[in-house]
C-alpha cells in the first residue's frame, strides 16, 4: 500500500536528486566499460578526462528521463522547472 505512495513534500528535490544520481552512475559505468574494453588508455590522462566529460554529457538523457518519470509519478505538473533544475543541479553545486 504505502510503498508506492508519492512523497508529500518536495517531489522536485527527490526527482532531481535521483535523476542526477542516475546520470553520474551511468557515466561512471560507461567509463569503466570503456576502460575494460581498452577504448580509453589510462596512461593518457587527457584522453580519459575527455571521455569522462563526453560520457557525462551524453548520459544527461538518462538523467532527464529518470527525473521526469519520477516527477510525473509524484503527480507534479511544473515540468519546465524540473527540466531546468535537473540540468543545472550538479554542475551548479560544483561551480557555485
Amino acid at each position: 500500500g504505502d510503498v508506492f505512495r508519492p512523497p508529500a513534500t518536495s517531489p522536485m528535490i527527490l526527482s532531481v536528486s535521483v535523476g542526477t544520481g542516475a546520470q553520474i552512475a551511468t557515466a561512471f559505468f560507461l567509463v569503466l566499460l570503456c576502460a575494460v574494453l581498452r577504448l580509453v588508455n589510462p596512461m593518457k590522462k587527457g584522453q580519459a578526462l575527455t571521455a569522462i566529460v563526453i560520457l557525462y554529457v551524453l548520459s544527461g538523457t538518462v538523467s532527464g528521463y529518470v527525473s521526469s518519470r519520477i516527477y510525473k509519478f509524484c503527480g507534479a505538473s511544473d515540468w519546465k522547472a524540473n527540466t531546468l533544475a535537473t540540468a543545472v543541479a550538479f554542475p551548479g553545486l560544483l561551480v557555485g
